[in-house]
């Protein structure tokens, strides 16, 4: 029996008497690195086939409610910034985005709004702000060259309540009649979208750790590998037929639902090529 301190087995090596399943692996890196380099060339021909046709001022530059593309459209080359003239994100191009107090009685269509290209100032205040053709002249503050309000929440507040002076207009009546119905479907659906969303993520992802561990990984890879394609192209079929291409489907009648649902059919089809 030898004397002295036990020796420590090296971090080099691993003791004899622990197993790992080493015999049992196998590399799939150079199959998952095909189908990345794959997925990359796809997108990469969509975007050469994409760029040439596009128009990428549109993405650096702001773009108003008329088309102009602030501070590069021919005779905009000096207006960079662009100004709100309503909540949707309609906007003009504007040489500098106004620092002073907010009008809170505008009462000059043409100084005191913040108005569309289209708008019609002959029309009273009330009526240009009831139709969303402008917005009261706030105080703003420069990002992105964009004018974005110091206090947005008090410019709708204002808006509101110059809407609202005389009377409700049927159409902002209208509006907050869509709010609260809108609110009531986020109320009544929301258990619904968190139990099947989150629920069953949970159990697929519980599902697929079980397989996991009872040597299902090599058919679970698989299944994933050939399934998702098949489910992106089946249901970029699904929007193919009702597009109303093929002649057995006559569901939709509309020009821009025919465009919408083929234009879908090729997103999905494109993903399940690049999958």
């Amino acid at each position: 029996m030898r004397s002295g301190a036990p020796s420590t087995p090296s971090k080099l090596k691993v003791p004899a008497d622990i197993e790992l399943p080493i015999k049992s692996r196998h590399t799939t890196d150079l199959l998952f690195l095909l189908l990345l380099i794959l997925s990359w060339i796809g997108m990469t021909v969509i975007m050469a086939i994409s760029v040439p046709d596009s128009n990428i001022d549109t993405i650096l530059h702001p773009v108003a409610s008329d088309g102009t593309i602030c501070g590069v459209t021919t005779g905009f080359e000096d207006t960079k910034n662009m100004a709100y003239a309503d909540i949707a994100g309609n906007g003009v191009c504007v040489a500098e985005c106004y620092t002073g107090a907010t009008i809170e009685n505008p009462t000059d269509t043409s100084t005191d709004l913040i108005c569309k290209t289209s708008a019609n100032l002959a029309l009273p205040v009330t009526g240009l702000l009831e139709l969303s053709e402008c917005l009261p002249l706030y105080q703003s503050f420069q990002a992105l060259n964009r004018c974005l309000p110091s206090s947005p929440i008090d410019l709708l507040t204002l808006t509101s309540n110059l809407i609202l002076q005389d009377s409700p207009p049927s159409s902002f009546t209208n509006t907050f009649d869509i709010a609260e119905k809108f609110v009531n479907d986020v109320y009544i659906s929301t258990p619904i979208i968190l139990g099947v969303g989150i629920g069953g993520s949970l159990v697929i992802s519980y599902l697929w750790l079980f397989g996991l561990r009872t040597g299902l990984v090599g058919i679970l890879t698989w299944v994933t590998l050939i399934g998702l394609p098949l489910l992106l192209a089946a249901i970029g079929y699904s929007c193919y037929y009702l597009s109303g291409k093929t002649e057995e489907s006559d569901l939709v009648v509309e020009d821009w639902q025919e465009t919408a649902f083929f234009v879908t059919a090729i997103v999905f089809w494109a993903f399940a090529g690049l999958r």
